[in-house]
């Protein structure tokens, strides 16, 4: 005999795990294009990471820390840094240059001639660098950290959660808040408890808040 729910359910309570469920179920036929697309992805957001930290000097880093991940403009990078705006600008030319050199006969040689194009499209896309913050101090810094660690755009994120890309955008940069329903579809696409983002934890006992 089927168990008779509580009555402390809400219709909100309904909408928001039915919701979820669905978004589960998408994830669960990922095809082989999407996988390997994905893996790419990963990869070559970790090369990058790896030429960020072993290629470039303490200044070119720290304007990638500022401007790329802090999402800095150029300007107040450049007023942090007490260099000319001009100067972070150059550097920042040269740095997409240098990763770009750095990898495209390794994206060629793995992937083919036809991928290695597609590599500096990725470098210049600030997002789909896999730089992990140590800062996961709020809810927008937690869904940045999964969506960027992961190799996913803000674009890809609005396909995979139905979330407007500019509304993505401004949660991830603390400027709106976060809905429950927001956070079911953040948590369910990016395989993270619903705890993970909120609270920083994972009351449900997952590993670091990532869901198996």
């Amino acid at each position: 005999m089927r168990e008779k729910l509580s009555n402390s359910f809400t219709a909100a309570d309904y909408e928001n795990a039915a919701l979820a469920f669905s978004l589960w179920q998408g994830t669960q036929h990922e095809t082989v294009d999407e996988y390997l697309l994905r893996k790419r992805k990963i990869e070559l957001n970790c090369l990058v990471k790896k030429v960020i930290s072993n290629e470039l000097s303490d200044l070119d880093r720290e304007i990638v820390r500022l401007h790329w991940y802090n999402g800095n403009s150029i300007t107040d990078t450049a007023k942090v840094l007490g260099i000319d705006r001009s100067k972070v600008s150059r550097r920042l030319d040269k740095i997409n240059d240098t990763i770009y050199d750095k990898l495209k006969y390794a994206m060629e040689y793995r992937y083919g001639r036809d991928y290695s194009a597609s590599v500096k499209m990725i470098i210049k896309n600030k997002d789909a660098l896999c730089l992990v913050s140590e800062d996961l101090s709020s809810p927008c810094k937690r869904i940045r950290n999964l969506r960027v660690t992961q190799g996913f755009t803000l674009e890809d994120a609005q396909t995979m959660t139905g979330i407007d890309v500019k509304k993505l955008d401004e949660m991830e940069k603390g400027n709106r808040d976060i809905s429950v329903r927001d956070v079911v579809r953040i948590a369910t696409a990016f395989k993270a408890s619903g705890d993970y983002i909120i609270f920083g934890s994972d009351k449900g006992g997952t590993a670091h808040g990532f869901i198996n």
